[in-house]
C-alpha cells in the first residue's frame, strides 16, 4: 500500500519543477552515459509516459508483457538512431498530452485489444527515444548520452510494467492501479498546463 502512495506522490513532486527539466541540459559533473541514464528521470514528460504505458500494458495481462516489452526497446533504440538525422525532438507538450490519455484509460480500467498493445508499446518506445537527444551534445558525448537514455528508459519502464502486472490478481489490487493511473492522467495535465505558461517577467 506504501508503494501506492508513494509512486504518485513522486509524480507530483517530480511535476513542480518543468522548467528545469524541460530543457534537456546535462548535469555538471556528470559523465555522459550517467547523464544519459539520468535524463528519463528529470524530464518530467518522460517519467509520466514511461509510467502511463507501462502501467497500461501490465494490466492487460502477463501474455502481453514481453512482447509489449521488446517492442519497447526496440522502438527506443529507432527512436535515438532517429534523433542522429533529425534534431528538434517530438515536443514534451506532445508526450503530456499521450500520457495523460493514457492514464485516463487506466482510470476508466478498459482492456484494449492485444494489438493495440504492441502498437502502444512501440510508439512510445519511439516517442521516448526520439526526445531524448541533448542538443548541446556532439560526437562522443552524444553517443554515449543516447546510450545511457536508451538503458535509462528501458530499465524504467520495466517497474510500471511489473507493478500492474504483479497487482492484478485481485479486486482492490486493480483499484489501486488505477488510482496511480488517474494520479499519472492528473500529474501530466499539471505539468502540462504549467508548460503552457507563458514566462514571467
Amino acid at each position: 500500500m506504501r508503494s501506492l502512495i508513494a509512486i504518485p506522490m513522486f509524480l507530483v513532486v517530480s511535476s513542480m519543477a518543468p522548467r528545469l527539466a524541460l530543457a534537456h541540459v546535462p548535469f555538471a559533473g556528470l559523465n555522459d552515459l550517467y547523464n544519459g541514464l539520468l535524463h528519463p528521470v528529470v524530464v518530467p514528460a518522460h517519467l509520466l509516459l514511461l509510467a502511463a504505458a507501462g502501467l497500461l500494458l501490465g494490466k492487460q495481462g502477463s501474455r502481453a508483457v514481453p512482447p509489449s516489452f521488446l517492442l519497447f526497446c526496440l522502438f527506443t533504440l529507432t527512436g535515438l538512431v532517429a534523433t542522429i538525422f533529425f534534431t528538434g525532438g517530438i515536443g514534451e507538450r506532445y508526450l503530456l498530452g499521450v500520457a495523460a490519455v493514457i492514464g485516463l484509460l487506466i482510470a476508466a480500467n478498459l482492456r484494449i485489444p492485444f494489438i493495440l498493445c504492441f502498437i502502444l508499446a512501440a510508439l512510445t518506445g519511439f516517442l521516448l527515444g526520439f526526445d531524448s537527444t541533448q542538443t548541446v551534445l556532439v560526437g562522443d558525448a552524444k553517443f554515449f548520452s543516447l546510450l545511457g537514455s536508451g538503458l535509462g528508459l528501458c530499465f524504467l519502464f520495466l517497474y510500471p510494467l511489473a507493478f500492474a502486472d504483479y497487482f492484478s490478481d485481485r479486486n482492490w489490487q486493480k483499484i489501486g492501479v488505477r488510482i496511480v493511473g488517474s494520479w499519472v492522467a492528473a500529474s501530466a495535465i499539471l505539468v502540462l498546463a504549467l508548460s503552457l505558461q507563458p514566462p514571467s517577467g
